[in-house]
């Protein structure tokens, strides 16, 4: 791992974000950019490599049945936490 950390971190020095907080051992690094600018955007994105969200499209039944579903385990729920 910490040879791909230490590869982020010369790219980031490459790509003129600026170093905020940078420590040569334990390759933990803190790096500034300006948001308008959209290669610094762009590169941030790509080092960080976020994890995209999975969408679900749930059709007008299902959605109906599923809050059925929830009120019903609520309700339980609530039953039990009164007794």
């Amino acid at each position: 791992m910490n040879k791909a950390l230490n590869i982020r971190k010369k790219q980031a020095a490459a790509g003129g974000l600026k170093p905020i907080h940078v420590t040569p051992n334990t390759y933990e690094s803190i790096w500034g950019f300006k948001p308008s600018d959209e290669a610094h955007s762009g590169l941030a994105i790509e080092l960080v490599s976020p994890k995209r969200r999975r969408t679900v499209v749930i059709s007008d039944e299902r959605r109906a049945a599923l809050t059925v579903t929830l009120a019903a385990a609520r309700a339980a729920k609530a039953v039990r936490l009164a007794a």
